[in-house]
């Protein structure tokens, strides 16, 4: 059994009834058509929505915008983030 996800981007996906959410209903969170979703905001807030995903069993993402060496930095900082973040989910007990 999955665990309940606990973000509220993911969440708002989650209980709509379209399967994505509005960004104007979730600020960090922007979607990018019925097929496919892209998670916008700061690397502190686009890690915790990939931990939220992370949480329900999705272990790889795919990071990219558009400006990808203007964006390096801000995927370096999410990348350590989500890393750490998994990290001290697996060490939680009962994982």
């Amino acid at each position: 059994m999955l665990p309940a996800p606990s973000g509220a981007a993911l969440q708002a996906v989650l209980d709509s009834p379209e399967g994505v959410a509005a960004a104007e209903d979730v600020p960090d969170f922007a979607t990018g058509g019925p097929i496919s979703t892209a998670l916008a905001g700061s690397p502190a807030s686009v890690a915790e929505a990939m931990l939220d995903y992370y949480d329900i069993g999705v272990t790889t993402f795919l990071l990219c915008g558009y400006g990808p060496y203007a964006d390096v930095g801000g995927y370096a900082e999410v990348i350590a983030r989500v890393r750490d973040g998994a990290a001290e989910r697996e060490r939680r007990p009962g994982r």
